[in-house]
């Protein structure tokens, strides 16, 4: 029987410097290749671990990278600071958080300008297919909010890029 990540963190220490470890959380069913894949929920294609991202089951320094692809929305606005808290917590100095979220500031203008189809306006604004419980969108964010989260929490902001939502790479402060 294979191991899971989560049965493999409690066998080995991951704090050597020769192992480097990318968690993607709020994997879903589209996992990426080069992560090991965490979600909240179980039975998921290819993934390594159960966890919700307020509190990852991972040792403190133990992270190169974290990828959240369309994950820190789902979370309620009042925890989007515990869960940058918790992200750096596990990330190695230097460590780098990769953040995707959608653009509050362009879902505005586009609405505004009669820009944007009311299916695909509902879904950037609440969720995409609201199957389940997590699937809603409970946060909203802009290119300076993200930013200023990021610097609250102790990154370094090292790209933002804006498109169809906000990229954005930091790193941890050591």
């Amino acid at each position: 029987m294979a191991l899971r990540l989560i049965e493999l963190l409690n066998l080995f220490p991951l704090l050597k410097d020769n192992i480097s470890l990318n968690i993607e959380i709020g994997s879903g069913n589209y996992p990426r290749e080069g992560y090991y894949h965490f979600d909240i929920r179980a039975n998921l294609p290819d993934l390594d671990c159960q966890a919700d991202i307020r509190d990852l089951p991972l040792k403190d320094n133990s992270i190169d990278e974290i990828l959240a692809i369309q994950a820190l929305e789902h979370v309620a606005y009042q925890e989007t600071t515990k869960v940058l808290i918790e992200m750096r917590r596990v990330l190695r100095p230097g460590g780098m958080v990769k953040i995707y979220v959608p653009d509050l500031k362009l879902i505005a203008r586009q609405i505004l300008n009669n820009e944007i189809d009311f299916a695909i306006l509902i879904t950037w604004i609440y969720g995409g297919g609201q199957g389940f419980a997590e699937d809603f969108h409970k946060a909203g964010f802009t290119r300076e909010y993200l930013s200023k989260l990021l610097c609250e929490t102790g990154f370094n902001i090292e790209t933002i890029v804006d498109g169809e939502g906000i990229y954005v790479e930091g790193t941890k402060v050591i």
